[in-house]
C-alpha cells in the first residue's frame, strides 16, 4: 500500500511545477541603493552571465536593503527598516505587509517550499518571516551578523554573506561553517540561478558601485564577471532570481513521501499511510491514484494555455484529480 499525505502533495506540486518550467529563462532582479535620490531603484540584470548591463525599471520611493523573489508565485517582497513590503513588478507598487520588528534587516531569501527568511546587520538570529502579516519566528543563532544577503541552494543547505566571507548554515543539524574569504568586500548580494552556480553582487552604501561575480561555494572564493554597465545611478543593495536551483535532492530516510526536514517519525514502517508530520494513519490515497492524479496534471494543468504550469494551476488540477469536484476539459 503506498503512503502518501497532504505534505507530499504539495511537494510533488512543487516538483512538477518545477519540471514543467526547467526550461523557463530566469531573470535576475536587483535593488539599487538609493545612493542619489533616497530611493532605491528595482532594475534587471541582462546577460548577467557575460556581461552584465542594468535595465531600470523604476523607483520604489524608499530605500530597501534586499529582496527576494518566491519562486512558487513570482512574487517579489522586499525589507525597508525592519518593515517588508510586496513588490508588484508590473506597475511598480509596493504594499506594505507589517513590521518585523527587526531593525537592521539586510538579508531575504525563500527556501524551497516557498518560506521567506531574514538576518541583519544588527543581530546573529535567523528568523522565519510570515509573508502574510511580517510575524517572524526565531529559528536558530548563526554566530554572525549579515553584511548583505542570504542564499539558499538546491538542497536547502543556506549560505549567507557576511560581507566579505561566505558562511554556510545548515537549519537541521545548525551546523555552521565560515566557507571562507570572497576576496573582495562588499558582497550585498547572493542568490543562486536555477542551474545551481552562486551569483553574489558588490555595492556600496556611498557610491553606484555595482559589479557581479560568480562564488565559489566549497572556499567562498569570488571571480569578478564585470562592473554592471549603465548601473551608476543604481547602486546595489541586493539581488534574487525568479527561479530556484533545479534538481533539487531532498532526503527521505524511511521512504514515507515526507522529506526528513518535516518528518517527526523518521522510521515508520513499510506499507503504511503516515501524516503530514511523517506519523502512521488510516490511508488516502493508492498508488494507481496517484498515479493518475500526477498525470493528469501534466496532460491538462495549464488550464491558461501560456505553456507553462503555475501553482494555482496544479493546485486547482489536483483539487480536481482528487475527487472534489468535476474535471475540467483543457480546448
Amino acid at each position: 500500500m503506498f503512503k502518501i499525505n497532504a505534505t507530499f502533495l504539495t511537494y510533488v506540486l512543487i516538483s512538477l511545477i518545477t519540471l514543467f518550467n526547467t526550461n523557463s529563462f530566469a531573470i535576475l532582479y536587483c535593488v539599487g541603493n538609493g545612493i542619489s535620490d533616497k530611493s532605491s531603484n528595482l532594475y534587471s540584470v541582462d546577460n548577467y552571465a557575460s556581461s552584465p548591463s542594468a535595465n531600470g525599471l523604476c523607483e520604489l520611493n524608499k530605500v530597501f536593503s534586499d529582496i527576494a523573489i518566491n519562486h512558487l508565485t513570482g512574487i517579489p517582497y522586499g525589507i525597508s527598516g525592519g518593515i517588508l513590503y510586496s513588490i508588484n513588478i508590473e506597475n511598480c507598487t509596493i504594499s506594505e505587509i507589517g513590521d518585523t520588528n527587526l531593525a537592521g534587516s539586510n538579508a531575504l531569501d525563500f527556501s524551497q517550499d516557498g518560506e521567506l527568511f531574514v538576518i541583519g546587520n544588527s543581530y546573529k538570529q535567523l528568523y522565519k518571516v510570515d509573508i502574510e502579516t511580517a510575524n517572524i519566528t526565531k529559528i536558530m543563532d548563526t554566530g554572525y551578523t549579515s553584511g548583505g544577503d542570504i542564499a539558499f541552494d538546491n538542497n536547502e543547505l543556506l549560505y549567507l554573506s557576511t560581507g566579505s566571507n561566505l558562511i554556510s548554515i545548515n537549519m537541521i543539524t545548525n551546523d555552521v561553517i565560515n566557507v571562507g574569504s570572497f576576496g573582495v568586500s562588499g558582497i550585498y548580494g547572493l542568490d543562486f540561478s536555477s542551474d545551481g552556480i552562486l551569483y553574489a553582487t558588490q555595492g556600496s552604501e556611498t557610491t553606484g558601485l555595482a559589479a557581479i561575480f560568480t562564488i565559489d561555494k566549497t572556499t567562498g572564493l569570488a571571480t569578478k564577471i564585470d562592473t554592471i554597465k549603465d548601473s551608476i545611478d543604481f547602486g546595489n543593495y541586493g539581488m534574487s532570481f525568479t527561479s530556484f536551483p533545479n534538481s533539487c535532492e531532498v532526503t527521505d530516510s524511511d521512504n514515507d513521501g515526507v522529506i526528513d526536514r518535516w518528518d517527526n517519525c523518521i522510521n515508520t514502517p513499510n506499507n503504511s499511510y503516515v501524516d503530514k508530520n511523517g506519523c502512521h494513519i488510516t490511508g488516502l490515497y493508492t498508488e494507481e491514484q496517484m498515479n493518475n492524479m500526477v498525470k493528469a496534471i501534466l496532460l491538462w494543468g495549464d488550464l491558461n494555455n501560456d505553456n507553462k504550469i503555475g501553482l494555482n494551476e496544479a493546485i486547482e488540477a489536483l483539487r480536481i484529480t482528487s475527487g472534489v469536484t468535476e474535471p475540467a476539459i483543457k480546448k
